[in-house]
């Protein structure tokens, strides 16, 4: 029994790992996209295709690694508390941490 438990917290660093692999995987293939179809929408994005996998991985990795544990969990799962005004919170929240890992992952020319 006392095995067990000292295995949990590992198995669960490692689940949370493999969530945060997984959200950088989709989340670059989405930014990718979005700059394929339509470039305007992200002002700090690089012109050239090249450096947009880049870019992407980048803003991807950033954006990852700011998020929580739990809210990883959360989304994954697709249990996020709907207490009113949570979705509004959560999306403002979003929005900041996306726009400050797009201007982190910014190419110095």
């Amino acid at each position: 029994m006392l095995l067990l438990a000292q295995g949990m917290p590992v198995a669960k660093a490692q689940n949370v790992a493999a969530l945060r692999t997984q959200s950088i995987a989709r989340n670059t293939q989405q930014c990718q996209a979005l700059l394929k179809d339509t470039p305007r929408l992200d002002p700090y994005a690089p012109k050239d295709t090249a450096q947009r996998v880049t870019y992407c991985d980048c803003v991807a990795r950033t954006y990852t690694a700011a998020m929580p544990d739990t809210l990883l969990i959360a989304l994954a799962s697709g249990k996020m508390p709907d207490k009113p005004g949570d979705a509004a919170a959560r999306a403002r929240a979003a929005a900041v941490h996306l726009d400050a890992a797009r201007q982190q992952c910014v190419v110095k020319k």
